[in-house]
């Protein structure tokens, strides 16, 4: 996608009368095009400190102390410093002067990097990728990045990361600058995150994948997803699957069926559906994992199935879970005591009283170490 230049550069007007005016900015400098300070955010007195502002810095802060409350002026300096910062790039440069507390800081530069990002990518990135190095221009530097991944601006985005030493800091940035790619650079995203070195690369495919699943990508997971180790494979199918099953079974059963999925891909996804399937759609999507091949996933499968129906059908999960298939019976047993003992513990013990052998000699175990793990039991809560 085409960057967006709305509004194209002029010349930086002039500050004078004060000592605290804003100095020269490095090269290239810019100014967003000239537009009328927004009233409808600002009271009167608001407006009368930016427009003196944008004459005089120095003297706008001295109308900031003298007309406002002791509490309210680091507010007003982030108000002053907000509508300056959106119409000149040097006031930027204030921010860290002017406000000590860095959630402050990130509150006024945010609205001052998305407009710049909207009119003029090209002058925030150039003033951005000049900067020596401080907490708060990390800071920036990483939010830009974000906002121009977002908007298209991949090279420039890009760049900025690429430019940023080696540190968690990098790394989270990358994260979440993969994870706001554009539509029109996923490929050109993917290749430049193969391009990483670990952990950084399996972080940031990691991030890239939860974006696909988010917006239903599969084509984009399935090219991602052969370059993670498997826990982070079945991380993100199981994603997938939870995401997917929010609208039911039909839609999961549609999305596990996707060509582009190679069968143990496709039973993550069923697997991971029981997470958030509705109640009602449970049984059948048991149904099919019970057909799985592979054991790890069927017991997986049998942990969130007992633990999601127990919550809506006590009745109908001691059912099922007394005739479980025998090569599951007993996680069946270790996942209805658990969360039954968690919300009632004398009810639980009551079951396992009602139980036969062999099933009452298991449980009972498995009751046991539930309480040794665990503690004492939360009484069930008293019938109305």
């Amino acid at each position: 996608m085409n960057s967006r230049r709305i509004f194209r550069c002029v010349a930086f007007c002039a500050l004078s009368g004060s000592a605290l005016a804003v100095p020269n900015a490095p090269n290239p400098t810019a100014t967003a095009t000239p537009q009328a300070v927004p009233h409808l955010t600002l009271s009167a007195r608001d407006r009368e400190v930016v427009e003196v502002g944008r004459k005089d810095l120095g003297r706008a802060l001295s109308l900031i102390e003298s007309q406002y409350a002791d509490r309210e002026q680091a507010s007003a300096k982030g108000m002053l410093l907000t509508e300056l910062g959106k119409l000149d790039l040097r006031y930027i440069a204030e921010i860290p002067k002017l406000l000590a507390v860095p959630a402050r800081q990130s509150l006024v530069l945010s609205p001052i990097l998305s407009t710049w990002t909207m009119k003029d990518a090209g002058a925030i990135f150039h003033y951005a990728e000049g900067l020596p190095e401080s907490a708060f221009n990390r800071e920036l530097q990483s939010n830009l990045a974000i906002r121009l991944a977002r908007n298209g601006n991949f090279d420039m985005a890009k760049s900025l990361v690429e430019k940023m030493p080696a540190s968690p800091h990098r790394t989270a940035t990358v994260r979440n600058v993969v994870g706001n790619y554009h539509p029109g650079t996923r490929d050109a995203t993917i290749e430049w995150v193969l391009t990483f070195q670990e952990p950084e690369r399996n972080e940031a495919l990691l991030s890239l994948g939860s974006r696909f699943n988010e917006v239903g990508d599969i084509s984009g997971l399935c090219l991602v997803a052969p370059h993670l180790p498997a826990e982070s494979q079945e991380k993100l199918l199981l994603e997938l699957g939870e995401k997917t099953a929010e609208n039911g079974w039909t839609a999961l059963e549609k999305t596990a069926a996707n060509p582009r999925l190679i069968p143990q891909w496709s039973h993550l996804v069923v697997v991971g559906g029981l997470l958030s399937l509705p109640a009602g759609d449970l049984p059948p999507a048991m149904e099919v994992a019970l057909k799985f091949e592979e054991q790890s996933l069927r017991e997986r499968a049998t942990s969130y199935f007992v633990h999601r129906r127990f919550v809506d059908d006590r009745h109908a999960t001691i059912q099922w879970v007394m005739s479980a298939p025998a090569d599951l019976r007993t996680l069946a047993f270790e996942a209805i005591i658990r969360d039954w003992y968690r919300v009632d513990g004398e009810g639980v013990d009551a079951w396992v009283g009602t139980l036969e052998d062999p099933d009452h000699d298991m449980a009972l175990k498995i009751l046991r170490r539930t309480q040794q793990r665990f503690g004492p039991s939360m009484p069930a809560p008293a019938r109305k």
